[in-house]
């Protein structure tokens, strides 16, 4: 047996590799895009980071002086919106029209209409500028978004 002060380092040691702090440490290096969002995040105190958080939302949801704003405007006329998408600019519809509508988020205006499938549009999916959709009639287009092609 080793005496009680390298006993120590041998626990300290130990509670380096395998203990809550190499969890956290771990965790925080699982984080793959680090300097993006959650910045706290990257602490020992993942637990603390991850319940401020939470408490920081729920606050923001229960503030009296904030009040909600609501948008509200017609798509595709009469027809039924099957699926959609949005980010802060725009937001992009798909409807049983066979056709898929881009509006802007803020003010709802339509800003293009996407023309091409001969089915209900019942699946999209953009990243960055492109669109990937889905038809009934079967078929899958790309489009740019900003072109409306």
């Amino acid at each position: 047996m080793g005496s009680p002060a390298s006993d120590s380092d041998c626990i300290n040691e130990l509670s380096l590799i395998e203990g809550p702090t190499a969890a956290a440490n771990a965790a925080a290096a699982a984080i793959p895009y680090p300097d993006v969002g959650l910045g706290s995040l990257r602490s020992l105190h993942l637990y603390k980071s991850l319940y401020r958080l939470h408490l920081s939302i729920q606050k923001s949801w229960m503030r009296s002086d904030l009040k909600p704003k609501h948008l509200a405007f017609r798509a595709h006329d009469r027809h039924v919106v099957t699926c959609l998408q949005f980010d802060s600019e725009k937001i992009l519809t798909g409807s049983d029209d066979t056709k898929i509508h881009v509006y802007d988020t803020k003010t709802g205006a339509l800003r293009s209409v996407l023309e091409g499938h001969e089915g209900g549009v019942w699946a999209l999916e953009y990243h960055e500028n492109t669109l990937v959709s889905g038809s009934t009639d079967r078929s899958v287009r790309v489009w740019d978004i900003e072109k409306a092609k």
